[in-house]
């Protein structure tokens, strides 16, 4: 709840972003680095170096699943990149990467699932 505060209500504060950025990559709790990861996809998928932030944590980040309910980090900033940046040149190419080799069965089905979605969006296009 803090991530998701600090990010709604101090935005502009020039110390937001390098601290929703530390917690995305290194807080011991993986639904705050999930937060932070979604809170910074929303707010500052303008900034320009977000997608290699976001593609950075798809493939780094540390979680591994102990239940099915769990939420991924990883699989949050794909989520992000889908969503925000799905015609950046590096998407196709690290969503190909993740569906073979994410160690995470429900990345790696949720990757495939996108890359099948994007691909029928362009055709559709």
């Amino acid at each position: 709840t803090a991530v998701s505060e600090l990010a709604k209500g101090w935005r502009e504060h020039p110390d937001t972003l390098p601290i929703l950025q530390q917690h995305a990559q290194s807080d011991d709790n993986k639904y705050v680095r999930s937060t932070a990861v979604s809170e910074l996809a929303k707010g500052w998928r303008e900034h320009p170096e977000m997608f290699e932030f976001l593609a950075n944590c798809a493939v780094k980040d540390v979680f591994v699943r102990e239940h099915d309910w769990e939420t991924n980090p990883r699989q949050t900033a794909l989520e992000g990149i889908i969503q925000y940046f799905p015609n950046h040149p590096q998407t196709k190419a690290l969503l190909v990467e993740r569906s073979e080799n994410d160690p995470d069965e429900q990345v790696r089905e949720f990757a495939q699932q996108a890359l099948e979605e994007l691909s029928y969006t362009t055709w559709q296009n």
